[in-house]
């Protein structure tokens, strides 16, 4: 099993109403949902903040890019 997780979720994620973790059977799928949250975060929120993705075994993190 894997999981998508949101991490520091900020008032624009938590305005959206969007679930903060998501399982999955496959990797696949898992890598999937968060590259389509990671861009969505950064296309449609208030660009305060971008977001990145980090794998940590079977968790895979939809983070802040605190390099940006």
């Amino acid at each position: 099993m894997y999981t998508v997780e949101i991490v520091k979720k900020c008032g624009c994620f938590t305005k959206s109403g969007l679930d903060a973790e998501f399982k999955f059977d496959s990797l696949h799928e898992a890598n999937k949902k968060a590259e389509e949250l990671a861009q969505k975060f950064n296309n449609e929120f208030c660009e305060k903040h971008k977001f990145k993705i980090q794998t940590e075994g079977s968790v895979i993190k939809v983070i802040e890019d605190e390099e940006c």
